[in-house]
């Protein structure tokens, strides 16, 4: 069968570099959103030949979504050879290698983990600024010229092996991933409607990957499972949703082709 590539993304940046990892990378391939529910998701990994994942890392941390997906459909994995890609911010020590961890009882042959830095889509967050149009497109551009420079590697026989280095488990860890735990439930019900300002569009409703917002009693009510992927925020047009302050983005960053 075609090599797999299957992804999550929030606001577009693991899209988008997927899609440039598989258009480089393989000949014939299949890829999805792992939000596709429409899709047999098991008879797709059992039927691949090399399956590659992506997700962004947040504070060295996989999405929920993601976590939940893989053990879902761990035992499809059995025997598999699996590449991973991550985007991230800054770093996420080993990002990457989460996956592999997740499904090392599958007897897994893990083939390359990557990271890709992209741009910052962490709106509410004032100290780390969002990038004007064209400092975005220049990062994404760095990011174009890495992945073509990563697949040139490959090509040469190259095995990629970010986040899978001795200390790589430390710097994600213990410089973010630590706090990230302990901090964890509490940023899942931490997502802020400022109601005053929310038109009840209910456009962040059918955008959310996990059903945590819904529109109950003339309002829009989070029900306490955020995901922490900041595609509502980015979405909405009256800025008036949060996660970190409890002041709306004054800049939102999303790509057109988000999922």
């Amino acid at each position: 069968m075609d090599d797999l590539y299957i992804y999550f993304s929030g606001t577009g940046n693991t899209k988008y570099v997927m899609e440039q990892f598989a258009a480089e990378l393989s000949s014939s391939y299949a890829i999805h959103s792992i939000e596709e529910k429409n899709l047999d998701f098991t008879t797709l990994i059992h039927k691949a030949d090399t399956i590659t994942i992506g997700y962004p890392i947040y504070e060295s941390m996989m999405p929920h979504i993601m976590e939940d997906f893989l053990v879902e459909h761990q035992n499809a994995f059995e025997l598999k050879t699996i590449s991973v890609i991550v985007t991230q911010m800054l770093f996420s020590g080993d990002g990457a290698n989460l996956a592999c961890k997740l499904l090392k009882h599958q007897d897994i042959k893990v083939e390359h983990t990557i990271h890709i830095n992209m741009p910052n889509n962490l709106t509410d967050l004032r100290i780390f600024p969002v990038k004007t149009h064209s400092e975005a497109s220049a990062k994404i551009e760095k990011a174009h010229n890495k992945i073509i420079a990563i697949v040139d590697q490959i090509k040469r026989g190259k095995n990629i092996k970010s986040g899978r280095m001795w200390y790589s488990w430390i710097l994600g860890f213990f410089v973010q991933r630590l706090y990230a735990r302990m901090m964890d439930k509490a940023m899942r019900k931490r997502l802020y409607i400022n109601h005053k300002e929310c038109s009840k569009c209910r456009i962040c409703v059918g955008l959310c990957p996990v059903d945590n917002l819904e529109f109950k009693d003339n309002r829009i009510i989070t029900m306490n499972q955020c995901t922490l992927c900041y595609r509502c925020i980015n979405s909405c047009p009256e800025q008036a949703i949060s996660l970190f302050t409890k002041k709306g983005p004054k800049k939102q960053y999303i790509r057109p082709d988000y999922r």
